[in-house]
């Protein structure tokens, strides 16, 4: 008798496992998740005040949500060592969204590095690795107004263009 009240607790206990695993649908946090992580950093000297050694960039960082959700109220941080400079905004699901510091100054006429973060921006919102982060973007100086100069790049097509001339002289002569 014993052996069959167990019997009846086992084969009640499965079929209870199975019911609620096929056909309740437990909520999964994987279903509906949001993940945040910086794609692309990017900066342009708009203008620069060499009397008060002040350089203006502008700053654009794009956040992608790879979730299946819009994400939280989200606050994307720069931080050089003048201060801290703060961007609102939501994403919504599988969008790249560009935030943009405008004509941000920075002292000093030469490079910099920038702090990047992003957080939720209700400051009791639990922090993970899908909602948080950092990274870091180093703003190039050049006296000419653009970092975007490789040093010695020019001379590559002086010299082919030499040897270019040189090849064809050479050629001719060897055609009379």
């Amino acid at each position: 008798m014993e052996i069959k009240w167990m019997q009846t607790i086992f084969i009640g206990i499965l079929f209870l496992g199975l019911f609620f695993g096929f056909f309740i649908k437990v909520s999964n946090s994987q279903d509906n998740y949001y993940q945040i992580s910086i794609t692309d950093k990017s900066y342009e000297i708009k203008s620069i005040d060499e009397k008060y050694e002040i350089i203006y960039f502008d700053i654009s960082i794009t956040l992608k949500n790879s979730g299946n959700i819009i994400s939280e109220d989200m606050t994307l941080r720069i931080r050089d060592v003048d201060g801290n400079y703060t961007l609102n905004g939501t994403i919504m699901p599988g969008e790249s969204k560009t935030f943009t510091f405008e004509k941000h100054p920075i002292i000093g006429l030469k490079d910099h590095t920038i702090s990047i973060y992003f957080n939720p921006t209700d400051e009791f919102a639990p922090l993970n690795d899908f909602n948080q982060g950092k990274d870091e973007l180093t703003l190039k100086y050049s006296s000419n107004g653009n970092g975007s100069s490789t040093p010695g790049f020019e001379l590559i097509f002086i010299i082919i263009s030499i040897m270019l001339c040189f090849t064809t002289a050479k050629y001719k002569r060897k055609l009379k």
